[in-house]
């Protein structure tokens, strides 16, 4: 479906990925949704993706490379700058949020995940999207 919502979501950890994806799929069953263990095969994806994502979902802490540091990357890509970036993250310091929100991810769900907060990042970010589609 030309339409639907791209979806990437980073972690390195596999079951997180799966966790999400079905998270996603009852809340947007005809999304694509695709993976990336990494910041670097994340920015590999990015760049060649035409038109862009619709939503970034990533980790923070992943091996080699932050999650911190690929939302800082994604806000200097053109087609990304207003593209909603979202964290995934057993890490729940208010200073790590803060840092998360500063550099420029547009909200923060803490691990394990919430079905309920998962529902106002849907209904913010993921739902308006498909609205100005239709």
């Amino acid at each position: 479906m030309p339409d639907s919502l791209k979806i990437l979501i980073v972690d390195d950890i596999d079951l997180m990925r799966q966790e999400f994806i079905s998270i996603c799929r009852e809340y947007v069953p005809d999304a694509r949704i695709d993976e990336a263990n990494n910041v670097v095969r994340a920015m590999e994806m990015l760049i060649k993706e035409s038109p862009p994502y619709d939503a970034i979902f990533t980790d923070v802490n992943m091996p080699a490379v932050s999650g911190l540091k690929l939302i800082s990357l994604v806000r200097n890509l053109i087609h990304y700058k207003d593209v909603p970036v979202i964290v995934m993250s057993t890490v729940t310091g208010r200073s790590d949020i803060a840092r998360a929100l500063q550099i420029g991810a547009n909200a923060y769900l803490t691990r394990p995940m919430q079905r309920e907060y998962f529902e106002i990042i849907y209904l913010s970010y993921l739902d308006p999207v498909i609205k100005k589609r239709r």
